[in-house]
């Protein structure tokens, strides 16, 4: 019988399917469920206000809080990084664990001497890019996670295929583009501190979209973070490693 909720929750312009490997890997032990945020993955957009990353987070625990959900363990690739931060500081005590993959909690560089951040020129240059050509840059976007491994075998491609270019892509264009809009804003450091639960950093070596010194970030300002480095994995270890991402997942989640 399954035990506590386990979610699961995408990055910007994806959907839940990306989680296929983890949700069948931890159903034993777990009651897996991997949502998907307004306008992604074929559910409707919100409507009204431009949709933020913390609107994402406060809709996520009014799930958990409806469903009467306890100890809810979350996982947030990328963006969903921040959105479980913003859900577990609407939960308060009725997290189990954080795990952050591939997340930071500051996407845009404040300082040009931050190198554990994305530059505000390049951020920008992205944004006008994706509005210019929403589809063609989601797609060279997605392609830039896999660049630092080695070419991917024949079940790593079709993996890829299935969990990113799905009946489902792309998601809804307004919605995405308002929340890489936010993502290029927002700045949680100073609601990490607040977040006293076991907490995750998995993060891979090579990663080109958010660089791997983000890690020292995140473990400075979470009391209780502690990190992995996943080596020669780009930014979606779980899709590219999975074997990898999910023994090093079950054993945190195992000590918590």
């Amino acid at each position: 019988m399954p035990g506590e909720p386990l979610i699961f929750v995408h990055g910007w312009g994806m959907e839940s399917g990306v989680w296929q490997e983890q949700a069948e890997f931890f159903a034993e032990e777990f009651d897996v469920s991997a949502v998907n945020l307004p306008g992604h993955g074929g559910m409707p957009p919100l409507g009204g206000e431009p949709l933020t990353i913390k609107k994402c987070g406060e809709a996520l625990a009014e799930e958990i809080s409806r469903k009467n959900l306890k100890n809810v363990h979350m996982v947030g690739w990328s963006l969903g990084a921040q959105v479980i931060c913003h859900a577990a500081a609407e939960l308060g005590g009725n997290v189990g664990s954080l795990s952050m993959v591939g997340g930071t909690p500051c996407f845009t560089a404040p300082a040009e001497s931050d190198k554990w951040a994305t530059p505000l020129v390049k951020a920008l240059w992205f944004q006008r890019t994706v509005k210019g050509d929403f589809e063609n840059s989601l797609k060279k976007f997605v392609m830039t996670f896999f660049e630092a491994e080695k070419e991917l075998d024949g079940a790593a491609g079709e993996r890829v295929k299935n969990a990113f270019f799905g009946k489902n892509f792309p998601p809804d264009e307004k919605s995405a583009v308002e929340l890489l809009d936010d993502l290029t804003l927002s700045d949680i450091r100073g609601l990490l501190p607040a977040l006293d639960v076991p907490s995750f950093i998995l993060h891979g070596s090579r990663d080109r979209i958010v660089p791997v010194e983000v890690t020292g970030i995140w473990e400075s300002l979470l009391p209780q973070a502690r990190t992995a480095i996943l080596p020669g994995c780009g930014h979606a270890p779980f899709i590219t490693c999975p074997e990898k991402f999910n023994a090093t997942l079950k054993k945190f989640l195992a000590e918590v």
